[in-house]
């Protein structure tokens, strides 16, 4: 990333500050500013034309076109320097594209500061977790920090899968879920439209959390661009109770109908991918 520096704007008239003396009255100096200030002004658009090429360096105004010529788009409430710092590894994050990691990557900057865990599992019933600074290893899973997976013994078939969520379990290999436990936020389950007080009808609203239409855009556009092109992400959940977990099982657990809403768990929230 480009370091800040003063502004290039008066470099060149200092070159014209050595010559005869009568150069430098009160209508030369004029004169000379009239003629040299454009060449500063013109050294100054260059210099910042090549920062604004790198995330962060420039004006805000240009991190929209950095963020679309990276394909990392910064979230709603990231400051804008941790996006800088995440745009500026856009090639290694394209690198793994198409992986598990490379999505939970990008999800945990679309929350930052304070990313929540999170989580994909797959219709085989295999894990990854990507965890937030200073977190350890779910209970279950290894790997390096922040990432995270069941190892080989753990994983099914040799150990049975958690996660049955149809009859269709097992044969619709390419379809997977991201699970976000927001036990900790930063999103709350308030079982209302919006939230408490708000009504039906209100714009950029939606139904189980108080997250915005503008949240899940990013959330699922984030999922979008770093799948596998065969796959499929049926929904988004979000977790409020921080109850699925790699290695858990029980009642609130995919039995086989969550096909139905009826038969789903709560409190949680299932936003669909399209």
């Amino acid at each position: 990333m480009a370091t800040e520096r003063p502004p290039l704007f008066s470099d060149i008239r200092r070159w014209f500050t050595a010559g005869p003396r009568w150069l430098f009255g009160k209508v030369t100096q004029a004169f000379l500013f009239a003629v040299v200030a454009p060449l500063d002004a013109i050294m100054q658009w260059i210099f910042e034309g090549v920062r604004a090429r790198f995330p962060g360096a420039g004006p805000a105004e240009c991190d929209p076109f950095v963020a679309r010529n990276a394909g990392i788009y910064p979230g709603r409430v990231e400051p804008r320097a941790a996006w800088a710092a995440r745009a500026a590894q856009w090639l290694r994050a394209w690198r793994r594209a198409g992986s598990p990691f490379a999505i939970l990557e990008q999800l945990s900057g679309f929350f930052a500061p304070n990313p929540p865990p999170l989580y994909i599992v797959t219709d085989s019933g295999h894990w990854y977790a990507r965890m937030p600074p200073g977190v350890g290893a779910p209970a279950g899973m290894v790997g390096t920090a922040p990432e995270f997976t069941l190892p080989l013994t753990a994983r099914p078939p040799i150990t049975a899968s958690n996660w049955i969520w149809d009859p269709y379990t097992g044969v619709r290999w390419s379809r997977f879920w991201v699970v976000v436990d927001m036990s900790g936020g930063p999103f709350t389950h308030p079982n209302q439209w919006g939230g408490a007080g708000l009504t039906w009808g209100l714009v950029n609203l939606t139904w189980g959390s108080n997250a915005t239409t503008l949240d899940i855009a990013g959330m699922r556009d984030a999922v979008i661009r770093f799948m596998p092109a065969a796959s499929q992400c049926l929904y988004i959940i979000f977790d409020f109770g921080g109850h699925f977990q790699p290695t858990g099982s029980g009642a609130g657990y995919p039995a086989g109908n969550w096909q139905y809403w009826a038969n789903r768990y709560q409190p949680a929230a299932y936003v669909s991918v399209p």
